[in-house]
């Protein structure tokens, strides 16, 4: 267990302003929360060693937000002043999202912790203020416009230290990292953002236990619910929600004692069962959000409500089991039932398993992950008679008519298809009209075997410059084969020339993600899909784009920003409507061109790699020829190697959600912004390199850069004024005024408009005697 206090410090001086400020600090035991916390005021340094022996013991180190007065319990009374705002995004589904939101905005929080996988706290730094209840609707509404925990409101609250092991369940390290350098913000400015924000009360949705349209059909089908969930398959949220939902659904059906004894013997089946811990859990929950709705969803009840009227029996769900298991859906040459030339009701059931009639296609989704219209689901599913009636004998020998129109049970039907990888495939989501969605992610059967993949990590050290840019390459490609459908918020792109075998990489990238779920756009694709039709995107994991360069179109730039980072997206098809879906692709570039991006150092989507091989004189003298490439193919393709990659990435070492938000740097970070520099910013830096009049001393004068692009002939259309000003203020200058009077050689019938370095403490009465 390694603790990290750098990051500890870093968080106090972002914080306070001072490492040695002295803070309040509380210590709680994350592996028993009956047990009562414990306070502490000091210094960091005075403290290390006590807040390490606890933390090595299991506790959690955490600490007041905001400056506490040296006396006095930790209530409102004694809170000194005000230091900072924050927001704890705790639901893993939506923070990511949330996140990228925040640092996004016009006023984007200072720095993130990463108080466990997937899950941030943001804090917004203020000028010191004084005024609780002004803190608390101001922290209603970030919590409101970021989704964070409704709870984290009061300006006493403690939240978890970085630097420090996080112990609820496997010990993590808990990070921070800055986000941007904006001065504090006054609490007129956090007002001012946060203006247009209107609270909604969650408590208000809140109902108490018993309320009746949140209750169960029947005990037995809450119990059966109960049986058919692993405990151990749930995170802790799930655990708190099923728990909140179960104990709603069934409080009017039987006594609490009986519902809290079938609840404990269920929690039983937890690895780490805590039955203390259980029970004070149970005693808090008064009243909850969600009943028997949430529940059917979340234990798979909802399935079988739709199929019978009361659940199976075990000797059912072991008959059926038997049945299912002994076919493989994928086989269309598998008859179940070779017994009977008629099926009834429960035989339909089987026969038609997982498969769901979609209405925005007009199509039955089947477990082969196919849209099937009627004669193609007739051809796969014919060969019977179908009961279409209970106890009537009416029958028919058409599949889609048995499972679309039958009077006795028919497929479950939906409204759209999801395609989210991170739940289980034919899960069933609700969108926020009530509208039912069909998860149609398929895991994708990826043969894996163990194997020496040392020719492979050879080839990456002939092509990359560094260590540590084969590491950042292959954290990102690791990442993407072991989590499918994670999001990650920025692209790779490898740039080198003509035959270092980028073409070997996009193929075992494809093998080990699936050929289905990965997809190759050529140029025209590439810019029809960001400007129109983007249908080759729909239910994709990777997109691997060959020979791609942007060059100056600014239009294909930004669509691609929205592709790349967001996760849902407009989808449009040639005669089909645009729809919004799932977007959870990543993206892999390859050019041979320096300049396929032109970025800036504000860019955070692309994480770029030159290779050291520029010309065929440095691939010829890495060995790359084509006895090289045969030699790598034949073992990929006829010795197994394809299959041993697969092994080697989907057991490399790296958690989910442990890449970083930003696109990192790599050794080619320098070059790539000196050659994705725009005109403008190669004439400003050529100004300022000069000591031009207008450019001296750390100031800028937009009045003269205004002038200087006027007069430079290869710049043919005029920019705009905030394009002007983006581009003095991307470079580390802020906006200081107007001079009083014209200056002479710039505009003589207007004052002009200077520019400092940022945090230099520079002043506009300064710039003429400076620039002389």
């Amino acid at each position: 267990m390694t603790q990290d206090l750098n990051l500890t410090a870093a968080f106090i001086n972002s914080l306070t302003g001072n490492t040695e400020t002295e803070c309040d600090w509380r210590v709680i035991n994350d592996r028993n929360k009956g047990e009562q916390g414990i306070n502490m005021r000091g210094t960091l340094a005075a403290l290390a060693n006590t807040l390490i022996d606890y933390n090595n013991r299991g506790y959690g180190i955490f600490m007041t937000v905001n400056a506490m007065k040296p006396e006095g319990a930790r209530t409102l009374d004694n809170v000194d002043f005000i230091r900072a705002h924050v927001v704890d995004i705790d639901d893993v589904l939506i923070a990511q999202e949330s996140y990228q939101r925040a640092i996004s905005s016009s006023m984007p929080p200072h720095f993130a912790v990463q108080s466990s996988q997937g899950k941030f706290h943001l804090y917004w730094l203020v000028v010191p203020y004084t005024g609780n209840d002004f803190y608390t609707t101001q922290q209603r509404k970030l919590c409101q416009l970021y989704q964070g925990d409704s709870n984290v409101i009061d300006a006493t609250r403690v939240m978890r230290v970085p630097g420090f092991m996080h112990n609820k369940h496997e010990s993590q390290l808990t990070t921070c990292w800055g986000i941007t350098n904006n001065p504090r913000y006054t609490f007129q400015q956090i007002a001012d953002n946060l203006a247009n924000v209107n609270v909604v009360e969650r408590v208000g949705n809140r109902s108490p236990l018993g309320t009746p349209e949140l209750q169960a059909e029947s005990l037995d089908w809450l119990y059966f619910g109960l049986s058919q969930t692993n405990p151990n398959e749930l995170s802790r949220e799930e655990w708190l929600s099923l728990t909140a939902a179960y104990k709603q659904a069934g409080w009017t059906l039987t006594t609490e004692e009986d519902l809290l004894t079938h609840w404990l013997e269920w929690c039983k089946q937890y690895n780490g069962d805590d039955e203390k811990e259980n029970i004070k859990l149970w005693k808090s929950i008064k009243d909850s959000e969600v009943g028997y709705g949430r529940f059917k969803r979340a234990t798979g009840v909802e399935g079988w409500h739709i199929q019978r009227a009361t659940p199976p029996t075990p000797q059912e769900l072991a008959d059926l089991k038997v049945r299912v298991e002994s076919a493989a859906p994928q086989d269309i040459n598998v008859d179940i039932f070779p017994e009977f030339e008629m099926l009834n009701t429960d035989q339909k059931k089987v026969w038609f398993k997982d498969c769901y009639f979609v209405e925005r296609e007009g199509k039955i989704f089947s477990p082969t992950g196919r849209f099937m219209n009627e004669n193609q689901f007739n051809g796969r599913y014919g060969g019977k008679d179908f009961m279409t009636r209970k106890g009537a004998q009416k029958v028919t020998d058409s599949a889609w008519k048995a499972a679309l129109r039958s009077t006795d049970w028919v497929i479950p039907k939906v409204d759209h298809c999801r395609f989210l990888p991170d739940l289980r495939p034919f899960a069933i989501i609700d969108d926020d009209m009530g509208r039912k969605g069909l998860n149609t992610y398929i895991p994708a059967i990826i043969r894996h075997a163990p194997g020496n993949v040392d020719r492979w990590l050879d080839f990456l050290t002939r092509i990359f410059n560094t260590t540590e840019d084969i590491k950042i390459f292959q954290d990102y490609v690791a990442h993407c084969i072991k989590f499918p459908g994670y999001k990650i918020p920025w692209s790779v792109l490898l740039q080198s020339a003509k035959g270092i075998g980028k073409q070997m990489i996009g193929d075992v990238i494809k093998y080990c993600i699936g050929e289905s779920y990965t997809y190759q756009p050529d140029a025209e694709e590439l810019v029809s899909g960001v400007s129109q039709f983007n249908g080759w995107m729909r239910n994709k994991l990777m997109i691997l784009v060959d020979e791609v360069r942007v060059g100056d179109r600014n239009d294909l730039m930004n669509g691609l920003k929205t592709i790349i980072t967001d996760r849902r997206i407009a989808v449009e098809s040639k005669g089909v409507d645009q729809e919004m879906e799932d977007n959870v692709a990543n993206w892999i570039f390859f050019s041979n061109f320096k300049d396929a991006f032109p970025i800036d150092e504000n860019e955070r989507r692309y994480c770029i790699f030159y290779s050291k091989l520029q010309s065929a004189a440095a691939i010829a003298e890495a060995g790359l020829d084509k006895e090289f490439f045969d030699m790598m193919y034949n073992w990929l393709e006829h010795e197994g190697g394809y299959a041993q990659l697969a092994e080697f990435y989907l057991n490399y070492p790296i958690e989910k959600g442990a890449l970083p938000h930003r696109a990192p740097h790599t050794s080619s970070y320098d070059e790539v912004i000196r050659i994705g520099r725009s005109p403008l910013r190669v004439l400003l830096d050529e100004k300022v390199e000069n000591k031009e009049r207008g450019f001296r001393g750390g100031y800028i004068s937009y009045t003269a850069f205004a002038k200087a692009i006027a007069d430079a002939s290869n710049i043919r259309t005029k920019p705009l004024e905030h394009t002007i000003k983006a581009i003095i203020e991307n470079k580390g200058y802020e906006e200081l005024g107007y001079t009083k009077a014209p200056v002479t050689g710039e505009d003589l019938s207007h004052p002009s408009l200077i520019y400092g370095l940022r945090g230099v403490g520079l002043n506009v009465d300064s710039y003429e005697e400076a620039q002389s």
